[in-house]
């Protein structure tokens, strides 16, 4: 496989709940590249309400980081993107380009409160479609409403969404539950992308051989290769899964 490619990651610095210190996010960057990672989206916390002023930090610090780690990883390419807290003005912030997609492309990473009604998850996804965005529901193992009916998960790829788990749910690192559920996802061949997560290098660290290994073992190395890399360069293309 030719690298994996991390869709979600909290690493840039002092943005958010991730990486606390350049040097922390210099040391997530370096773990990344040793689990075979060449290509990493950076996905902050970001809600529509500072607009263009949260924006204009968000890139001023991404780029720092940027010019830092590709400077001592040269085969590690990073992009900008956002993990978005969606809200009734969603769609308005990406149209204002206040908020960032996936690396410039019209992917979104979109997340719910994990207790949230489907019928509101349900008119969001609609809504970010209906504006000419691919939404992805970030860490989709965490939501009540969806993971007690698989159907409704069915509904929404039907709808033109897609479906990201978190490597630690799947290897079990974020408790039996979380593994139950993402195991019924692989075996019903649901999920779209698996990603990091990651917020620093010790309790949430950019690690993710262990498992794609257990996950092409288990649902072969074509799905695997599709979750870990195929899926995510089509994204940097803007194209369709």
């Amino acid at each position: 496989m030719e690298g994996y490619i991390d869709i979600h990651s909290h690493i840039i610095p002092k943005v958010d709940d991730g990486a606390h210190s350049m040097d922390q996010a210099l040391r997530m960057t370096d773990m990344a590249y040793r689990e075979g990672i060449r290509s990493i989206i950076a996905t902050p916390h970001v809600t529509y309400r500072r607009g263009e002023e949260r924006y204009r930090q968000l890139e001023a610090a991404f780029s720092e980081l940027k010019l830092r780690a590709e400077k001592e990883l040269p085969e590690l390419k990073l992009y900008l993107g956002s993990e978005i807290y969606y809200g009734q003005d969603t769609v308005y912030g990406l149209d204002k380009k206040e908020i960032p997609t996936l690396g410039g492309t019209s992917y979104v990473l979109i997340e719910f409160q994990p207790s949230c009604e489907y019928r509101y998850l349900k008119s969001g996804i609609q809504n970010l479609i209906m504006g000419g965005y691919k939404p992805i529901i970030a860490h989709v193992e965490r939501y009540e409403s969806l993971n007690k009916d698989m159907n409704r998960l069915e509904d929404l790829i039907a709808m033109g969404a897609y479906l990201q788990a978190n490597a630690m749910s799947i290897s079990g690192e974020n408790g039996k539950g979380f593994r139950k559920i993402t195991k019924g996802l692989l075996k019903n061949g649901l999920l779209h992308f698996i990603a990091t997560d990651s917020h620093n290098e010790l309790l949430r660290p950019p690690r993710i051989e262990k498992c794609l290994v257990s996950t092409a073992k288990r649902y072969g190395e074509k799905y695997a290769a599709e979750l870990f890399s195929h899926n995510a360069r089509k994204l940097l293309n803007d194209q369709y899964i």
